[in-house]
């Protein structure tokens, strides 16, 4: 059971040892294909990482850098929107009535629809 453990584990780092050697070819025909050398590969992706480093990025980072401009300039407060109105419904068979900001969402009103097979629309004391 051990040396079974042991093979799957062995397969496994065999496979990876064949992709990195399989990278590693493609790499060195793509250089051999642009006429570049171990060294200028080296420069090539030590630049990159340095200019990275010292330009901003687009997306999340380029926000934050935003916020210190942003300081400078006051913000203005969010208007909030208006209250629904508030409707009066009525129960056609008991006659309760209820009031609410919200009727499409009431599970009372949408009770009282179902067993009187209206719509909640209809129940609205005008």
């Amino acid at each position: 059971m051990n040396i079974d453990k042991l093979q799957k584990q062995l397969d496994g780092e065999v496979k990876l040892l064949e992709k990195k050697a399989k990278f590693i070819t493609e790499l060195n025909v793509l250089m051999k294909k642009h006429g570049q050398t171990d060294a200028s590969l080296l420069e090539i992706l030590s630049s990159t990482s340095s200019t990275e480093a010292s330009t901003p990025k687009r997306g999340r980072l380029a926000k934050k850098a935003a916020p210190a401009q942003a300081k400078a300039a006051p913000k203005k407060a969010r208007k909030k929107p208006p209250a629904r109105p508030e409707r009066t419904f009525k129960d056609p068979k008991s006659g309760k009535t209820l009031k609410t900001r919200a009727p499409q969402v009431n599970k009372q009103i949408k009770a009282w629809a179902q067993a009187a097979k209206k719509t909640w629309q209809e129940l609205e004391v005008k």
